[in-house]
């Protein structure tokens, strides 16, 4: 079986690779910045319920991708564009007021 991936679906893949190994830690680090100690553990517990659900759902997506199409292009754009948007969604987070009753850490 020879499967053909493209040069953008490698890169794609790379910057996932290397930028993904320090997200976890830098994601725990925002959150508790942004929102203090107090609703730390309630916030993470959201967030991870959110990724766990689109870790099981993203491999079966792109295999039905890559089924309707023949490449996994439009899957790997799909990932980069939602890496896009929770960066923009963390910098649009980090300016907002903290809440009422938070902690400094």
């Amino acid at each position: 079986i020879t499967i053909e991936v493209s040069f953008l679906a490698v890169s794609v893949y790379m910057l996932f690779r290397v930028v993904g190994g320090s997200a976890m830690m830098l994601e725990s680090l925002h959150l508790l910045k942004s929102y203090g100690s107090t609703h730390f553990v309630s916030i993470l517990r959201m967030v991870v319920v959110f990724e766990t659900v689109t870790e099981i759902l993203s491999p079966w997506l792109a295999g039905l991708i890559y089924d309707r199409t023949g490449t996994y292009d439009i899957a790997m754009l799909m990932f980069a564009a939602s890496f896009v948007a929770a960066a923009v969604m963390f910098a649009i987070a980090a300016r907002l007021p903290r809440p009422l009753g938070s902690s400094e850490t």
